[in-house]
C-alpha cells in the first residue's frame, strides 16, 4: 500500500492497465504487479493484480492490471463528461525496466517515460483534456 504522511499533498500514486488476459502475463511481470485477484461490487466483477506485499507495482511507476468480468465495459454506461487522458506521464530513476514491463503486457497507450536520478523517487503527472481545457495532475510535484 501507499505510505503517506498524515499531511502529504494529494498526489498520484499509480495507474491501472486494462488487460483482457490477465492470467497470461508472464513470470516475469507476475514478479512486479503480483497475483490476480477476484473483486466485486455491487453488479460489477474483476480481476486486478496484486503484489504480495501490498506495495505499488514498481513504486507506482507500472500499472495494476485489471480485467473486467462483464460486457459490456463498465465505462460504457458511464455519461460522457467531455474529459479523455492525453497522456501519462511516468517519471523514474529506471524507465528501461518499466519500458520492458509495459512491453511484455503489449501495453499501447499514450504513456511517456522520463529518467529521473538514481536517488530521486518516481512521480505521475496525467495530462487530461476536459470541457474547460488541458489539466494537469497533480498541480505540483512535491
Amino acid at each position: 500500500m501507499d505510505q503517506l504522511a498524515v499531511d502529504a499533498p494529494a498526489r498520484l500514486a499509480t495507474w491501472v492497465a486494462r488487460t483482457d488476459d490477465i492470467h497470461g502475463m508472464s513470470e516475469a511481470c507476475r514478479a512486479i504487479v503480483g497475483d490476480a485477484e477476484p473483486m466485486t461490487r455491487g453488479s460489477l466483477s474483476w480481476q486486478i493484480t496484486i503484489p504480495a506485499d501490498g506495495s505499488l507495482p514498481l513504486n507506482g511507476s507500472a500499472p495494476t492490471l485489471i480485467q473486467w468480468e462483464q460486457t459490456p465495459h463498465p465505462a460504457s454506461v458511464m455519461v460522457d463528461q467531455g474529459c479523455s487522458l492525453v497522456a501519462l506521464a511516468v517519471f523514474d530513476p529506471d524507465p528501461e525496466k518499466v519500458q520492458a514491463l509495459l512491453t511484455a503486457i503489449n501495453f499501447s497507450g499514450v504513456v511517456r517515460l522520463h529518467a529521473l536520478g538514481a536517488a530521486s523517487a518516481p512521480y505521475l503527472v496525467a495530462h487530461i483534456q476536459t470541457p474547460e481545457g488541458l489539466k494537469t495532475l497533480p498541480i505540483s510535484n512535491a
